[in-house]
C-alpha cells in the first residue's frame, strides 16, 4: 500500500491490529516469496520481529521521514537500512511492514500485527475489517513448515581472490607509510555452491539458532537473492535521547576455550583499535553530550576474538538519530579512518559496490531502535551464496596476515551455516 494512496488533499492516518496467536510465521514465510520479507533478532535474545510486504517504503535518504512518520504513529515497527554510502547502487531502504510478527525464535508464540494507511475518516470497524480481510490471505497461504537448517555448500576455489586481495593490500599498505591515512578495509567475496536450489530462510533458521551472540538480520525482495548476517557488532542502539555505540576491531582466533587476548596485544591489533574507537569519538563530536567510554577488552564470537570498547551518552539539544547514523556510517571498523580517503581506495581496490555488505541494518518504533553492522553475512540466490569478508589494514600489517584474518572470518561464517564448505 503506497503512501501516497488516494487524490491529492486526501487525509491519511495508520492504523494497527492486532492478532494474538495465528499460523507460525515459518508456516507463511516459504509462500510468500512475492513479499519483501525482513527479520531482526538481537543478540541474546529469543524475541524475533519479522516484517512482510510493506506497507511504506523510502529510499536510504528517508530515515528522517521515517523517523517523523514513527513520532506520530508509535504503534508502527520499521525495519531498514541507509546503506553504504557512495554506492552507485545503493542497497539501502527503510520499510514499515505490512505484516509484523513479534514472539520466539521457534514461531510458536507471537503477535501478527497488521500496519495499514487509512483515510483519516475512516471507522475503526472499517479498516478492521480490511485487516482481517488480509490476514484471510496471510492465512489461506497454507501451513508449510521451513526446515530449520540449511544445505551442504560446497566452496569451489579454497585461493579465491587471493591475488587481487594481497595486490590491493600491498597498495594500502604503501599509502599507510605516510602521513594522514591510518586504516582501509577491504573486502573479498566467496562464491560457495550447493547441489539444490537453497531455501533462505531455512539457512537464516539454523544461523540464528547457532548465533545467539549475534545479531541477526535478513532481508529478501521479491525475484532478488536473500541477505543473512549474524553480526557481532553494533552500530548503535537508542532509546530517548540516550545512545549506545561500539568500537570493534582486531580479530584472533580463539584456542582451547579462552577469551585471552591472544595476539590481539600485538602492535598492529591495538593501534587499529586505537583508530578505529578515535574514529568513532570525533564523529560524535558536536552531536553529543555526557560521552562515556570504557577501555577495551576482548569479545568473544564465534570462534573468534575481537577487541571492543563501548560508548555511550545523550543526544545534544537539537540532534537527532538521523544525525547520530550518518556521522556514525560507515564507521572505521569497516571503512578506515579518514572516512572519505579510507572509501576512496575501498571503490577503487574492491571495484564493485559492497551492497548491504558492513551496512547498517536493524529494526526500530518511535520510542526505540538498534542497528547493526551488516558484517559475517552471506548473500543467496538459488544454489549459490556469496559471503564477503574484510581485514582492517593499518601500520604494521601484513598481506599475508589480512588474508589470514578474511580465511578465520569465513571459517566462522561457514560454521554458522552450518556446514564447513
Amino acid at each position: 500500500m503506497p503512501p501516497e494512496t488516494g487524490t491529492p488533499g486526501t487525509a491519511w492516518t495508520w492504523g494497527t491490529v492486532r492478532l494474538v496467536g495465528g499460523p507460525s510465521p515459518w508456516q507463511v514465510w516459504p509462500l510468500r516469496a512475492d513479499s519483501i520479507r525482513t527479520a531482526w533478532q538481537e543478540a541474546g535474545s529469543d524475541a524475533l520481529t519479522l516484517g512482510l510486504g510493506e506497507a511504506w517504503r523510502s529510499g536510504p535518504g528517508g530515515f528522517a521521514e521515517l523517523l517523523a512518520l514513527l513520532e506520530t504513529h508509535p504503534d508502527l515497527v520499521a525495519f531498514g537500512s541507509p546503506g553504504w554510502p557512495g554506492d552507485a547502487r545503493p542497497a539501502g531502504a527503510w520499510v514499515v511492514p505490512e505484516w509484523v510478527w513479534q514472539g520466539d525464535a521457534q514461531g510458536q508464540s507471537g503477535t501478527w500485527q497488521w500496519q495499514g494507511k487509512v483515510l483519516s475518516d475512516e471507522s475503526r470497524p472499517d479498516w478492521t475489517v480490511r485487516a482481517l480481510a488480509s490476514a484471510d490471505v496471510l492465512l489461506q497461504t497454507g501451513p508449510r513448515e521451513t526446515a530449520a537448517d540449511g544445505p551442504r555448500w560446497v566452496r569451489p576455489h579454497a585461493l579465491q581472490g587471493k591475488d587481487r586481495f594481497l595486490a590491493g593490500a600491498r597498495r594500502v599498505l604503501t599509502q599507510l607509510a605516510g602521513d594522514g591515512l591510518a586504516k582501509v578495509v577491504l573486502s573479498r567475496d566467496i562464491t560457495l555452491r550447493a547441489e539444490a536450489p537453497v531455501d533462505p530462510w531455512a539457512v537464516f533458521r539454523g544461523m540464528a539458532r547457532r548465533a545467539a551472540d549475534s545479531h541477526r538480520m535478513a532481508w529478501q525482495e521479491p525475484g532478488a537473492a536473500a541477505w543473512l548476517a549474524a553480526s557481532p557488532e553494533r552500530l548503535c542502539s537508542w532509546s530517548g535521547a540516550s545512545f549506545v555505540t561500539e568500537a570493534l576491531a582486531g580479530t584472533a582466533v580463539r584456542t582451547q576455550g579462552s577469551e585471552a587476548l591472544g595476539d590481539l596485544d600485538r602492535p598492529a591489533a591495538q593501534a587499529e583499535q586505537g583508530v578505529v574507537q578515535t574514529g568513532v569519538r570525533r564523529a560524535l563530536a558536536g552531536l553529543v553530550i555526557d560521552l562515556r567510554e570504557d577501555t577495551p577488552s576482548p569479545v568473544a564470537w564465534q570462534g573468534l576474538v575481537h577487541l571492543k570498547a563501548t560508548l555511550a551518552g545523550r543526544l545534544a539539544p537539537g540532534t537527532t538519530v538521523a544525525d547520530l547514523v550518518s556521522a556514525l556510517n560507515p564507521t572505521a571498523a569497516v571503512a578506515g579512518w579518514p572516512g572519505q580517503e579510507a572509501q576512496a581506495w575501498i571503490r577503487w581496490l574492491e571495484g564493485r559496490p559492497r551492497g548491504r555488505y558492513a551496512a547498517p541494518f536493524g529494526r526500530l518504533t518511535a520510542r526505540e531502535g538498534m542497528l547493526a553492522v551488516g558484517i559475517r553475512g552471506v548473500a543467496i540466490r538459488e544454489q549459490e551464496a556469496c559471503v564477503t569478508v574484510g581485514a582492517g589494514l593499518v601500520r604494521g600489517s601484513t598481506p599475508e596476515g589480512e588474508w589470514a584474518e578474511t580465511e578465520a572470518k569465513l571459517d566462522a561464517v561457514l560454521r554458522l551455516l552450518g556446514r564447513d564448505a
